[in-house]
């Protein structure tokens, strides 16, 4: 982990146009997706080819020729235990908050 960071920050991020963003899913979702990693990667698809298509459309927009352009992105999913599965919705032993 430490290394893909270090990596990122020293050879890709400094030198390509980045956005952050943060995808949180539905509560019964959540719980769904926990149960199953097909569905999991299925959403985490969706999810990606959604936000590569919103770049490019950006970058067209700004009068970059379609064929030139390069989005990307870099994901990384994060679970998290408790009765949300969510890091914003229990404090640090998990309860709700």
């Amino acid at each position: 982990m430490a290394e893909t960071a270090a990596h990122l920050v020293e050879q890709v991020v400094p030198w390509v146009a980045t956005r952050q963003g943060v995808v949180s899913v539905p509560i019964p979702w959540r719980h769904w997706m926990a149960a199953s990693t097909h569905l999991m990667a299925q959403v985490h698809t969706i999810i990606r080819r959604t936000i590569h298509q919103y770049g490019v459309n950006q970058a067209v927009k700004q009068a970059y020729p379609r064929e030139q352009v390069q989005a990307g992105s870099i994901t990384f999913l994060q679970r998290f235990g408790g009765l949300h599965l969510s890091p914003h919705e229990g404090d640090q032993d998990g309860a709700p908050g």
